[in-house]
């Protein structure tokens, strides 16, 4: 193999895993990430790359296989919202996150789910404020925004 050959197959080498490196963070990785960082998360234990996100307990999904809704209330969970935020997430239409430990404030980002129209806190031990600033493009969270 000539030096030009060699070249061409090692620029192509680092092409692709730059590429792979820097891809964004999928769905199935986004809500791995959140879950690593709760204290308990016993009912997320099958939550794995192995099987397919679709398949996790308390996620629904649509035709296309993109995460729509986080149904997990009273899930054993425990510890905060702050790392949930993903854009890997945008088709997040359905968050209820009722009757677990979460604690802690809500995160201002927690409004940066554009698509989101439920949203269920209701029932865990959150402190201060619900964020209340929204991008002005989205639709108000139009059901069930509650927490105590």
């Amino acid at each position: 193999m000539d030096l030009q050959h060699k070249l061409l197959l090692v620029s192509l080498c680092l092409l692709l895993r730059t590429s792979l490196a820097s891809r964004p963070e999928g769905e199935a990785e986004a809500l791995l990430r959140w879950r690593s960082t709760l204290l308990s998360s016993t009912s997320l234990s099958l939550w794995s790359l192995a099987n397919p996100t679709c398949s996790w307990f308390g996620v629904t999904c649509d035709a296309a296989g993109h995460v729509t809704k986080l149904h997990l209330s009273n899930a054993g969970l425990n510890g905060t919202l702050h790392t949930l935020y993903s854009t890997a997430l945008q088709n997040l239409t359905w968050l209820d996150l009722s009757s677990n430990d979460l604690f802690d404030a809500i995160p201002a980002n927690i409004s940066m789910f554009l698509t989101l129209s439920v949203l269920e806190l209701s029932t865990s031990n959150f402190s201060g404020a619900i964020p209340g600033k929204q991008p002005p493009d989205q639709p108000r969270i139009c059901q069930a925004l509650t927490y105590s």
